[in-house]
């Protein structure tokens, strides 16, 4: 199949201007293309369509989801067919990632903090919304809602939410979202890719489902290979668009900061301090004060009201290998150090080496707490954080990690949480099976 040619790409600057404020400037004609955007009749890409048709099919009733919590495969053909561009996939049993955009939309809807987890069993749970902060969503304008989407991509998402493996603290998406538009600029914003294989590297550099969301945030546009060429998804022509130039260049040249003149993007070039690059969201903030005031109705954000402090008492269910289980209840003012020695007593392990907690945020997140010892991890330490702080919910899973060397892998689930903060004194309330020995024969 003949491909109907992109047209000219935008005519690239080689950098814009970051002034001593680290807010960029803009030429007349860029300033002009954001004044004038119709985000309610226009807007750019098709990423608010097809994230209310996601929001639409999720409802009151809300969306089965996987054992690790992704969108259930019976799910995902009715979602394709709704949305702006589906697509046609040669696999008789698809996965979330198989649909790049799906995929996408669902990484970006988990940043948003709009979906909890309604953990029925251990083999169901159900993806819903949360009805405060939908009410505060839909108070949003087009605009604000664009912006808001943007910024739970840039700003939130990270590889695990959607299953992927992460590369520790420095695995934030801003690294390889960064590359990729910088990628393009250098092939004066059009990539032409003429081989499956090629298109199979995208996944390396920037990942198929990010490639699927700078489209439908309008920032490139995409013509795929025929499917007598490649079976799946795969990209033939990538062409930088005049807005993704603007709101991508304004992004990366705050992300380097001031490149010098003739430097281009290159890494070198990069000044800003380390906590800047390591919190995706404070960059977010920082750039959002070069559009605001270019972009009409962008006054709001999606509010996410700060969590209770539960201090009623939480039952856990903690096993250990098959058959061996002890049900603990503690109260929230306890922390994780209690927490864990309590876990020990009750498999009648010694307390000598290091352990951590892990478990999932409100964003899909995993988050770490680590023994006290572990100062130097850049996780919050357990004898700092207390169990009523970390939003519980019955289903909800917590590993527990004893013993980096012999790696005693605890599972955790939480049974109940209750306002009540009674409970008993002995607080290993009871359990199954003989627990394995710490150090064997």
């Amino acid at each position: 199949m003949k491909l109907k040619p992109f047209g000219n790409p935008p005519k690239l600057r080689s950098s814009f201007i970051v002034n001593n404020h680290g807010i960029s400037v803009f030429t007349s004609d860029q300033i002009g293309l954001l004044e004038f955007c119709d985000f309610e009749r226009q807007p750019p890409g098709t990423i608010l369509r097809d994230f209310d048709t996601l929001l639409e099919l999720i409802g009151d009733a809300g969306m089965p989801v996987t054992p690790a919590h992704l969108i259930a495969m019976g799910q995902l053909q009715s979602i394709n067919s709704r949305l702006s561009h589906p697509i046609k996939l040669d696999n008789k049993r698809p996965v979330q990632k198989s649909y790049p955009l799906i995929n996408g939309l669902y990484l970006v809807l988990r940043s948003t903090g709009l979906v909890t987890l309604d953990c029925l069993s251990k083999k169901s749970a159900l993806m819903k919304l949360d009805p405060d902060i939908l009410a505060t969503w839909r108070s949003l304008n087009a605009a604000e809602r664009y912006f808001e989407l943007l910024k739970a991509w840039w700003g939130r998402s990270r590889a695990d939410i959607i299953g992927d493996q992460t590369g520790g603290y420095f695995d934030r998406y801003t690294f390889q979202l960064m590359d990729f538009p910088k990628w393009i600029r250098k092939n004066q914003g059009i990539v032409t890719i003429t081989q499956p294989k090629e298109a199979e590297m995208l996944k390396y550099r920037i990942s198929l489902h990010n490639v699927a969301l700078m489209e439908s945030f309008g920032f490139i546009k995409i013509q795929l290979m025929d499917s007598s060429m490649a079976r799946n998804w795969s990209p033939r022509e990538i062409l930088l668009t005049e807005w993704g130039n603007t709101v991508l260049g304004s992004y990366l040249d705050l992300y380097y900061k001031s490149p010098k003149p003739g430097d281009g993007f290159a890494d070198k070039s990069m000044e800003l301090d380390l906590g800047e690059v390591l919190e995706p969201l404070e960059h977010f903030g920082r750039w959002s004060r070069s559009m605001r005031p270019y972009i009409r109705g962008w006054l709001r954000e999606l509010y996410i009201p700060e969590p209770e402090f539960q201090a009623g008492t939480h039952v856990f269910s903690v096993s250990l290998g098959k058959g061996c289980w002890r049900r603990i209840a503690l109260a929230g003012e306890e922390d994780f150090a209690l927490f864990a020695a309590v876990i020990l007593d009750a498999f009648d392990f010694d307390h000598d080496h290091l352990h951590r907690f892990s478990f999932k945020d409100r964003f899909g997140r995993t988050q770490e707490i680590d023994h006290q010892y572990m100062s130097d991890s850049g996780n919050p330490l357990d004898c700092e954080v207390k169990i009523g702080e970390i939003q519980m919910h019955k289903g909800m899973a917590i590993g527990f990690l004893f013993d980096f060397g012999d790696n005693w892998e605890f599972a955790i689930v939480i049974e109940e949480v209750s306002a009540s903060s009674q409970i008993e004194t002995r607080k290993i309330m009871g359990g199954h099976g003989k627990a394995p020995t710490q150090y064997g024969d």
